[in-house]
């Protein structure tokens, strides 16, 4: 009920944004009962509010009224309601459009300056990171709830499917980069299977995970705090007993990457407790964007040392023609 000096206009956030159906039962003075209904297998356009946050409008006038909330979901959903004036959403809103075309931005940027070190040095690493990049950006974008509001909004069947499998994929990308950057065949061929087979079973999560079946999305999410500790671990072993300190950057980088998105997975496991996991849509894209940022240097500084040292077997080469063409010639 409305007091004096107060805003009517309110909204109602329902974190996270990939709640599969919400139904809203409003009742006013009069005992009549109104629905409304969103979530990922709603239509987007349906909404009464059209944000990438999933809201629904409450107006609070001079009579009492009573609202009823009914989820319906699947796999990871710590369930948070956030109330919001209107006015504060819609600036939300404009922010979280801002940053997203922000992030894709410095994604494409980085995406294309890998492709072109793959274009110079023909180093298998780079399309692999490039992808990578792709697919973080695709997650985060499907994060802050823009699968149903740009990508599918009149698709909402097609939107959840796509959030369901949409971290096993990066996940399995991932895999595969750590697994050639830090070249694991070389230093552990045991460590490089557990990463191939940590890659494989991300992709078949993902397919999982898109077809509906539960207990891949949560399968996934405990394996992924597994290669991120294991990751951890190898780096350190690195470190310590090979003395690899070319990987120190990347390590530190790739490392930050992996705990913040395990901080993540153990709030939406529900190990971890906050007042108001909605902050985490904003916190976590933020991370990841520094994070990718400061490891797409250590690959260009990986780009640096391979060009030194193609120099220098270029070089080599040269020298040995020289010497060969030399002895030719004396022998001659």
């Amino acid at each position: 009920q409305q007091e004096h000096g107060t805003l009517s206009q309110w909204a109602i956030q329902i974190f996270p944004n990939w709640v599969d159906d919400v139904e809203v039962y409003r009742r006013d003075a009069s005992g009549r009962i109104s629905v409304d209904r969103l979530g990922d297998q709603q239509p987007f356009v349906d909404r009464a509010i059209r944000s990438s946050m999933m809201a629904f409008p409450v107006v609070v006038g001079s009579s009492p009224e009573t609202y009823y909330v009914r989820v319906k979901t699947h796999g990871l959903a710590p369930l948070c309601l956030h109330v919001w004036q209107r006015a504060g959403l819609e600036r939300a809103e404009a922010s979280r459009i801002a940053f997203l075309s922000a992030f894709a931005g410095a994604i494409g940027v980085m995406v294309l300056m890998n492709l072109i070190f793959w274009v110079w040095l023909r180093n298998g690493i780079y399309p692999v990171y490039a992808l990578f990049l792709f697919s973080m950006l695709v997650a985060v974008a499907s994060m802050l709830g823009y699968a149903s509001s740009l990508m599918f909004p009149d698709a909402p069947l097609v939107a959840a499917r796509f959030v369901a499998g949409r971290s096993g994929a990066p996940m399995s990308i991932a895999a595969v980069f750590a697994w050639r950057f830090f070249d694991y065949d070389s230093y552990s061929p045991r460590a490089a299977w557990f990463m191939k087979a940590a890659a494989l079973a991300f992709a078949a999560m993902a397919v999982l995970s898109a077809g509906g079946v539960d207990a891949a999305i949560h399968a996934a999410a405990y394996l992924q705090i597994t290669v991120g500790f294991f990751n951890l671990g190898f780096v350190v072993w690195l470190m310590v007993r090979h003395r690899a300190f070319h990987y120190l950057l990347a390590a530190v980088v790739f490392t930050c990457v992996n705990l913040s998105w395990t901080f993540y997975l153990l709030v939406l496991l529900g190990f971890v407790t906050m007042k108001n996991p909605f902050i985490l849509e904003f916190w976590i894209p933020m991370l990841q964007l520094a994070n990718l940022a400061m490891l797409n240097f250590a690959v260009a500084s990986r780009s640096r040392r391979a060009e030194l040292a193609l120099r220098a077997e270029r070089k080599r080469a040269f020298d040995s023609m020289k010497v060969a063409k030399t002895a030719l010639e004396e022998r001659v």
